[in-house]
């Protein structure tokens, strides 16, 4: 019963992380005017804050803990992972031209797809070897290495406001 109670937080957190993530990406880029692209700035504080929900379900969570706190942690955890990602399709269909934007948007959720599958076992060797800390550490830390790529970067490629085919 817990671990449904808890993945159904994670995915009705993920439902409205997306939303969320369109609506605050909206805003910020309509009224920001910042060199790159302003979608990415608010794809980082969505990773901030998944590595902070890491945080909290690496050392701050016990089996002692309420479910309604363990809940709260998955839904955070959820719209923190799953709003980076629809930010990350829209970065992806602004990026190319308007006849290949469906096709670059599709190619970045098969990545990220792909990587979902894929990470299974590494991260299940090393639960194995190192415990889920190292796990919840490991991805705090793969989390931290997404914001700086992202902020280091940013001024790589600059997005034109007027589409052209």
């Amino acid at each position: 019963m817990q671990a449904s109670q808890f993945t159904s937080a994670l995915e009705t957190g993920g439902f409205f992380g997306g939303i969320l993530a369109g609506i605050i990406t909206d805003r910020f880029s309509s009224k920001i005017r910042i060199q790159g692209n302003p979608r990415l700035l608010v794809a980082s504080v969505f990773m901030f804050l998944c590595a902070a929900g890491l945080h909290v379900m690496n050392y701050i969570l016990a089996a002692s803990t309420s479910q309604m706190f363990v809940s709260g942690a998955g839904f955070l955890l959820g719209a923190s992972m799953f709003g980076p990602i629809s930010i990350y399709g829209i970065v992806a269909s602004e990026s190319f031209p308007a006849h290949l934007s469906g096709t670059a948007h599709a190619v970045v959720a098969l990545a990220a797809n792909v990587g979902a599958v894929v990470a299974g076992w590494p991260l299940s060797w090393i639960a194995k070897t190192f415990s889920w800390t190292g796990v919840f550490f490991l991805l705090e830390i793969l989390s931290g290495a997404s914001i700086l790529l992202i902020l280091v970067t940013r001024r790589i490629h600059r997005t034109s406001k007027n589409k052209k085919d």
